[in-house]
């Protein structure tokens, strides 16, 4: 008989963003010492090529969508033969199937809510209502603790008027991995006093590539003595590569792909962008900052609780490339202000957002809801 608290961690792993690394982080985290830890989510994921669990701690499920009842019998079978004390499951589909899953049994519930359904525009507008009712429900009678990465997120989840808890826990990077003494090897090296800018995101129409390269226009047709790195892959690669050569931006914008190494894409940059339409809570933009890198973003979301305008970075309106423009201008014009807002945002991340804040915050949850024996 063992005395550990035995946690199952579930995300559908679909992407290499925030939500994915919070997820296995909290999985290879948590002191074997005190918990029995398993990671659920498809084995053939493109997260695993880079980051793999252990064989005896993982369990493989496709969670392919709602009605993914296969996925469904399978975790509620492994939940009650492993006697599972608590399942943290992150996201909406992962989220809805673990819970109709869990249904009647013990377990202890904790989802973690990195976006807000209801502002992804790819799903139509009654769908994203009545996805949103859903989720309503499911935190209502299915859950056992609501967890947002931002308090904005906390917001929409209180409209829904339900009694049980709901906490904020902001996502939390490696501070060390963006130190001073971190071991860089030059990425970019610029050239004529060039202002560099960086995007380092998934290649989605979310994040507003469309603005960003009208962005590009701009500048080249202002005369800004730049250079404009996109790093990443995704869906738009193709239509990004077309607009760079239909608008014959190879000389100021170059497409890398997706690179592992995103502190020393940082390290030679001066500013990121990310004009994105919506976000939960964006790992990027702690990243940059922890780099000593400001940030022009998108005011949406949980963004300006971490962005602060004019402070370590700017904050724009979303589908604005004249408001765009003039954030950038600004560093052009004073380039001093891109060591200052550099070093805020720095500190910024160094004092409110590392992971093993995070990882705190989580425990924290998880005791309240289970006796650690």
């Amino acid at each position: 008989m063992t005395n550990k608290v035995h946690i199952l961690i579930v995300d559908a792993f679909r992407e290499a963003g925030g939500e994915e690394e919070v997820a296995f982080y909290i999985y290879n985290s948590l002191p074997r010492s005190e918990y029995d830890v398993t990671l659920a989510g498809p084995k053939d994921s493109p997260y695993f090529q880079k980051k793999l669990p252990k064989q005896s701690e993982f369990l493989n499920v496709s969670l392919s969508g709602k009605f993914d009842f296969l996925s469904m019998l399978k975790i509620r079978k492994y939940v009650k033969e492993s006697n599972v004390d608590i399942v943290n499951v992150h996201g909406y589909i992962a989220g809805y199937i673990v819970r109709i899953a869990c249904c009647g049994l013990k377990t202890k519930v904790v989802w973690t809510m990195h976006v807000n359904v209801l502002d992804v525009p790819s799903i139509g507008k009654v769908k994203r209502i009545i996805r949103s009712k859903i989720e309503g429900e499911l935190n209502r009678f299915l859950t056992n603790e609501v967890v947002c990465v931002a308090e904005e997120l906390k917001h929409v989840v209180e409209k829904q008027r339900i009694r049980t808890p709901i906490s904020v826990v902001y996502n939390g990077i490696d501070v060390s991995a963006f130190s001073d003494t971190h071991k860089k090897t030059s990425f970019y090296v610029r050239r004529d006093n060039e202002l560099v800018l960086g995007f380092v995101s998934r290649l989605s129409t979310q994040k507003g590539i469309n603005y960003l390269l009208k962005l590009a226009v701009v500048l080249r047709e202002e005369k800004v003595n730049y250079k404009m790195l996109i790093v990443g892959d995704g869906d738009q690669k193709s239509f990004i590569e077309s607009y760079i050569k239909k608008n014959q931006l190879e000389k100021n914008v170059t497409l890398y792909g997706f690179q592992k190494d995103v502190n020393n894409v940082l390290d030679s940059i001066d500013v990121l962008l990310l004009p994105s339409l919506f976000e939960g809570f964006p790992m990027i933009i702690l990243e940059a900052l922890c780099s000593k890198t400001p940030v022009i973003a998108s005011n949406v979301n949980g963004i300006p609780e971490v962005v602060k305008d004019n402070e370590n970075g700017f904050l724009v309106t979303p589908r604005d490339v004249s408001a765009l423009y003039r954030a950038v201008l600004k560093y052009v014009q004073r380039p001093e202000l891109i060591k200052i807002h550099g070093e805020k945002g720095h500190q910024t991340v160094i004092e409110n957002y590392s992971k093993d804040m995070m990882l705190s915050q989580y425990e924290k949850i998880f005791s309240s809801l289970v006796d650690v024996k």
